[in-house]
Formats: C-alpha cells, structure tokens, sequence
C-alpha cells in the first residue's frame, strides 16, 4: 500500500523548509553539525503522519546536503546508510556502512546497525531459498555482535533448511537464554525443536 500523502500543512512547511535549506529561525544559515537536530525535528513532524519510508526519503535528502557540506562526517554517513536500508537499498546500506566502520572500527554504532542490516539481508535470502548466502550473512553479524539472540535464531533457521537440526537446536537454546519470553523465538524454538526430534 502506498503511503498516505495527506499531510497537515505545518508538517509540509517543516518538511519543505528542511529539504530545501532554508534558515533556522534564528537567521543563521545550516551547518554540518545541526544536521543532527533537524533531522530530530523531522522525524518528530512525520511521525504521526507518515510511513517509515517517506520519513526515511525525507532524510536522506538532508543527509545528502549535509554530506556536500561534510563529506567525512561520520554521524551523516550512518545516518545515510540508516535510510538506506529502511528504503530497502540494502546493498548500497552494506556499502556506505562497511566503508564507515573501516574507517572506525572502534564505533559500535556503526557496528551495531551493520550486523541488523546483515541480518536483514540474511532473512531476505533465506526467504528466497538462498540459505548459503544467508548462513554467510549471518556470520557477518554475530561477529559484529556475538551473542544478539535474534541473530542467533536466524542462525539456527538457517541451520535447520540445510538440515542441520541438532546444530540448530543448540543456536536456538543460545537465543532463548537471551530473550526466553519473547513470543516471535519461542516458536521459532519449537519449529527447530519439532524438526529435530522428527530424524530422532
């Protein structure tokens, strides 16, 4: 379904004045270090309003102005590949943030929001019935964050489509100590769990 476009005029305004760098209030024109707060107020307009992908675009457009401005700013860039995988671009996504955490390792952020883009993609794959490319996307994520029980589920889905069950059942038993009440791996448990038991 496509998003509703009905949007209050004060949010317009704000939008508009956004994307097309007009001033603040105060007069001063926009710098690469305010990007952050207009990006907050943004979000704060739409969010009532509008998809995850409209507000997405919306900021990508400031992002992009910003990034003229400030090439290597680092907060833009993950901000960028943010979008990027809202909006489903998740190859481009991988790129920009791949780049971004070789350029700084130590920044868990940027670690962080790589592996869940990862994990996404991993997901993706694995829909399509690609579990090898998914198993290696998979990875790629726990090793950026070891441990992450929805990665650890994924990671035992996957296991269990290349026949794997005993591997899977373990990986899913991992994930459940982390989240042990959350519906969405309990049943994904039992799946694995019944697969199992069934070469029993």
């Amino acid at each position: 379904m496509k998003p509703s476009m009905a949007i209050p005029v004060a949010a317009f305004l704000v939008w508009i004045c956004l994307l097309e760098g007009a001033t603040f209030a105060s007069g001063h024109e926009r710098t690469a270090s305010s990007y952050d707060d207009q990006i907050a107020v943004l979000r704060n307009e739409l969010t009532p309003i509008s998809t995850e992908k409209l507000k997405a675009q919306a900021t990508l457009a400031i992002v992009r102005e910003g990034l003229q401005r400030d090439p290597t700013n680092a907060e833009l860039r993950r901000e960028k590949g943010f979008c990027l995988y809202v909006l489903d671009e998740t190859d481009l996504a991988i790129s920009e943030l791949e780049a971004l955490l070789y350029e700084h390792p130590q920044n868990s952020r940027t670690a962080e929001l790589l592996a869940a883009v990862y994990h996404w993609k991993a997901t993706l794959r694995l829909k399509a019935g690609d579990a090898g490319s998914a198993s290696s996307l998979i990875e790629r994520a726990l090793a950026l964050v070891p441990g992450e029980p929805y990665f650890l589920s994924t990671k035992a889905d996957v296991l269990s489509k290349m026949g794997r069950h005993e591997e899977a059942l373990r990986y899913m038993r991992r994930a459940l100590r982390g989240y042990p009440n959350d519906a969405e791996i309990l049943h994904q448990y039992e799946k694995v769990k019944e697969a199992a038991e069934v070469l029993e």
